[in-house]
């Protein structure tokens, strides 16, 4: 089973992976148009519509398991990397009072994409069923691809220098040092690379001339959410609790 050619020069889809085992995966930047004109009309003096539907985002499709013959490929999966970007307008007689809660609107559209197409979700399909008995595989990010996670914040206040350790599988790093006075915003970021989000936690260790506090951190909530705060464990009956918050993204 031969890959489909590209024409040369670029300005296509980027490729990321061909074989006859997994297939193609294709990562596509989406932006939809953001003149729409869609009316409804509840009453003859009563109507809304929508005047601005922009989502942009990076769409990827994977195309699994090369097969010699139509429709050459056995599985079909879709997701986004990340949650995309959603704008959204009304107009009509209850436009303004619509326009007041926008943002309860957007986070709403958002949770619905992010619960369906947001990794680690994605929406699978067996094109050729026979060729796919099992589905399990669709739900893991690919092997490269790479968990972007930022250590935004820590609240622990020892009155010394601190760091914190991490683990994900067999990576290991630290974050710079840092002299632990209160909350205390910061912007250190980390690469590594996630196999299995589903089973994977960021293991952390809190330290000061020894370890102090402890947390495990799901990937799949990390993914699933973008963000979020975990209470880490004292290592200490009584000790104190210092909470982390976290960012990540996917690529």
């Amino acid at each position: 089973c031969r890959p489909p050619r590209l024409p040369p020069g670029g300005g296509g889809p980027e490729l990321n992976k061909v074989t006859q085992t997994v297939g193609l995966r294709m990562k596509l930047e989406m932006r939809t148009g953001d003149d729409l004109d869609l009316c409804l009309r509840l009453t003859p003096m009563l109507t809304v519509s929508i005047t601005k539907f922009e989502l942009v985002g990076r769409l990827c499709v994977v195309l699994r398991r090369c097969i010699p013959y139509p429709p050459f490929f056995a599985g079909l999966a879709l997701y986004f990397e990340n949650t995309p970007q959603i704008n959204v307008s009304f107009g009509g007689t209850l436009g303004s009072a619509l326009g007041l809660g926008i943002d309860v609107i957007r986070d709403t559209i958002v949770g619905v994409i992010r619960g369906k197409l947001v990794l680690p979700n994605r929406f699978v399909k067996a094109i050729v069923p026979a060729e796919i008995p099992n589905l399990d595989g669709f739900f893991f990010p690919d092997p490269d691809g790479i968990l972007l996670w930022e250590l935004q914040e820590v609240d622990f206040d020892s009155g010394t220098d601190a760091v914190i350790k991490y683990r994900v599988g067999e990576h290991v790093g630290e974050s710079q040092p840092w002299f632990a006075a209160g909350k205390q915003s910061m912007s250190q970021r980390f690469e590594v690379v996630a196999d299995r989000c589903i089973h994977q936690d960021i293991w952390l260790e809190l330290w000061t001339t020894e370890c102090i506090a402890t947390a495990s951190v799901p990937l799949i909530s990390l993914l699933r959410n973008g963000s979020g705060s975990w209470t880490m464990s004292s290592k200490q009956p009584g000790g104190t609790q210092p909470v982390v918050k976290i960012g990540s993204s996917f690529r």
